[in-house]
């Protein structure tokens, strides 16, 4: 096929014509820089489904899923998402025995 042909076509110039026929890496798949990412889209749903649903904890869900990566990777992906909020631990004080009965509880 001649670039008039292409042209008719296409509708395009010629120079846009030649441009795409001498590029050859365009119909290559090109390699992307970084490091891969450690849990696929499929596990993250998973994850987000155990994190919300259940309120299951990092290390449980590490177990239930039986995934090979560490506790902040977990928390950094449902971090990510949103999905989940964790407060501040609340201050708990030993209480004795007269005072659980009063129901003062951390004052």
């Amino acid at each position: 096929m001649t670039w008039i042909q292409t042209k008719r076509i296409t509708g395009r110039s010629r120079s846009t014509i030649y441009r795409v026929w001498n590029q050859e890496e365009s119909l290559e798949k090109k390699s992307r820089p970084g490091r891969p990412r450690l849990i696929s889209k499929r596990v993250l749903k998973l994850i987000l489904k155990k994190s919300v649903q259940e309120k299951a904890t990092c290390s449980k869900i590490i177990k239930e899923l039986n995934l090979k990566v560490s506790h902040d990777t977990v928390l950094r992906a449902i971090r990510e998402n949103e999905q989940r909020k964790w407060g501040k631990k609340k201050a708990c004080f030993n209480l004795d025995e007269k005072k659980k009965k009063i129901g003062l509880i951390g004052r």
